[in-house]
This record gives structure tokens, C-alpha cells and sequence, in this order.
């Protein structure tokens, strides 16, 4: 048996299901939340935010705080939120947040909702989950580990103005703008007898951004998520003009045999991942690192080989450590 043979190496490129980077966060709940104006997780949106799981027994967690307290601040006039989870009791959190000196938005795990979704009887804690502006989950592991680089990727598009600064007739929109559902915010703008116009330009803002970052995944040639996105953006903006522009384009995109074969190669290189992430034998790790090396071949000059490297250098990290330890 090989035990662990790529478990921890592959941690970064092979995560669990329920973190997939392009997995959008479903609808979940934050309970009483505090150390914030918003008065729900769906006030959040529009943000960058990190999802900071705690317990007040978590030593570990504890030794986090400073580092979060300062992403919030250089971060967060960007954009950016840290928002801390917890199923402890508040009389359990409530003293331990006051003696850490915790300085970011917290609350309660709504009947272990978020903690079920990112399957933390596996992961443990610290655990933290990036969510970019559009409610991709983009990076998860522990929130010492979330580098700057990672970070600035993840700010792209996200506002400077956050929802609970908004006035009180447009901020009630919250929850379609956390749908994503730009259509009926639309319509029900519309309906606002005092800001009407205020609350077209955010959806009209929202809808430029979702159109940007279909261009930046394009960029970086993730083609799979920008067509999942402009699928997105065809049902949650149907009748908006970013539906027809973002449906052409992608069909545009679709149709190049370029785009295509590099479609073929990302789920060939997915399939591979998660094949590694059950390895335990070292034959049969050293048999998959053979085809990841053809796979790193096949795609010479292309964004996802780097991808590909990294996958090949966990694998032969772990062999080496085997080798070493028999």
C-alpha cells in the first residue's frame, strides 16, 4: 500500500468535490452575523470574500487571526471580506472573538450548512474558501497558506461599494443580485419609486463585470468555466444585451478547433487529477506519471501546461518520498 502517496502533494490541484475551483457557492446562510453593517451573506455579493471556518477550541485557528485581520485591511477598501464561520454556541465564540481580537465579519453556521457543503469532517480546520466576486469558489486549504497572487486574481471585478452602503429601496435587491438573477433585478428596479435609477445603474455595473470576466477566462484560455458562465449569464440576464453579446462570443470561441482541442486536453488533464488524488500504489503512481508527462507534451505552449507541470512535479514529489521511505 502507498498511504497518502499524493494526498498532501495534490491537495492544491486536486481538490475535494464540493471545492472544485468554477463550483459556484450555492445559496447558503451566515446566522447573526456581526462586526458588520450587512445583515446577510447575500449583502456580501459583488465581493471578494474569504470564508474563515473557526472553533473557539481550534488553537491552530486562533494563530490565524492576525493574518486575516490584516488581509481585511489592506484588502478590503478593494473589495475584499473576510467572513468567519462557526458552529460553536455564542457563548463559546462571542469570548473567544473578543480575546483574539478578531476584526472581521463573523457569524453562525446555519445547521452546519457551510460546514457539510465543504466537507470539513475531511478537511478539518483552520479551513478557509475563496469566493470570487461572481460566486465562484476559486481557492480553498488553510488561510495561512492563501498567497497574495491568489488573491489579486480573485479581486477582478469585484466592488468597491458593497451592498450594505446602498440605499435602503435598492439594497432589498440583495437576494437577486445573490441569485445572479440580473433579469428580474432589473425588472423589479424598475418598480422603485424613490431609486430607480440608482439600482439600474448596479445591475447595469454587475452586468459589465460578468461580461468581463467572460473576456479574462477567455484570456487565460479556461475555456470550460467561461462557457459554464456564459451559460450563466444567458439564463440569469436573459433580455439584457450581455446575454446576445456573451452568447456570440462564446459561440465565436466554440467553434475554433484551437478552443476545442484545448477542451479536450483540460478534461483529459481533470480526469488524470482526480485519478491521482486515489493513487496508493507506487506502480501505479509511476504508471500515471507517465501519462502526465504525455499529457505536458501535448500541451506545449498552451496556458494549461503549467497546470500539467505541477500535477507531474506532485506526483514525482510523492514517489520520492515513498522511495525514500521504504
Amino acid at each position: 500500500m502507498l498511504p497518502a502517496l499524493l494526498l498532501a502533494a495534490l491537495a492544491a490541484v486536486a481538490p475535494l468535490p464540493a471545492q472544485e475551483p468554477g463550483t459556484r457557492l450555492p445559496a447558503v446562510r451566515v446566522d447573526g452575523l456581526s462586526q458588520t453593517p450587512a445583515r446577510s451573506l447575500d449583502e456580501f455579493t459583488g465581493r471578494t470574500v474569504l470564508l474563515e471556518f473557526f472553533a473557539h477550541w481550534c488553537g491552530p485557528c486562533a494563530l490565524s487571526v492576525k493574518h486575516l485581520n490584516e488581509l481585511e485591511e489592506r484588502f478590503g477598501a478593494r473589495g475584499f471580506s473576510v467572513v468567519a464561520v462557526t458552529s460553536d454556541k455564542p457563548a463559546e465564540a462571542e469570548p473567544w472573538i473578543r480575546k483574539v481580537k478578531a476584526r472581521y465579519a463573523w457569524g453562525y453556521d446555519a445547521g452546519n450548512e457551510l460546514q457539510k457543503l465543504f466537507q470539513l469532517q475531511k478537511t478539518g480546520i483552520p479551513f478557509s474558501a475563496l469566493i470570487d466576486p461572481f460566486g465562484t469558489i476559486v481557492w480553498s486549504g488553510h488561510p495561512m497558506s492563501l498567497k497574495d497572487p491568489q488573491l489579486e486574481r480573485a479581486l477582478l471585478g469585484a466592488t468597491e461599494v458593497p451592498v450594505w452602503t446602498w440605499p435602503e429601496e435598492a439594497r432589498a435587491l440583495a437576494p437577486l443580485f445573490a441569485r445572479g438573477d440580473l433579469a428580474s433585478a432589473r425588472a423589479e428596479a424598475l418598480q422603485l419609486p424613490l431609486e430607480s435609477a440608482f439600482a439600474l445603474a448596479r445591475v447595469d455595473e454587475r452586468a459589465a463585470a460578468l461580461q468581463a470576466h467572460f473576456e479574462r477566462l477567455l484570456e487565460r484560455e479556461d475555456f470550460a468555466e467561461a462557457f459554464v458562465l456564459a451559460e450563466r449569464i444567458a439564463r440569469d440576464c436573459a433580455g439584457l444585451p450581455v446575454a446576445a453579446t456573451v452568447a456570440a462570443r462564446a459561440a465565436e470561441r466554440r467553434a475554433d478547433p484551437e478552443v476545442q482541442k484545448t477542451l479536450a486536453l483540460g478534461e483529459q488533464l481533470a480526469e488524470l487529477e482526480r485519478r491521482a488524488d486515489q493513487v496508493r500504489d507506487p506502480a501505479e503512481g509511476r504508471a500515471l506519471r507517465g501519462e502526465v508527462e504525455a499529457l505536458v507534451n501535448a500541451c506545449a505552449g498552451r496556458k494549461l501546461e503549467r497546470r500539467a507541470r505541477k500535477l507531474l512535479e506532485a506526483i514525482d514529489r510523492a514517489l520520492e518520498r515513498k522511495g525514500k521511505g521504504s
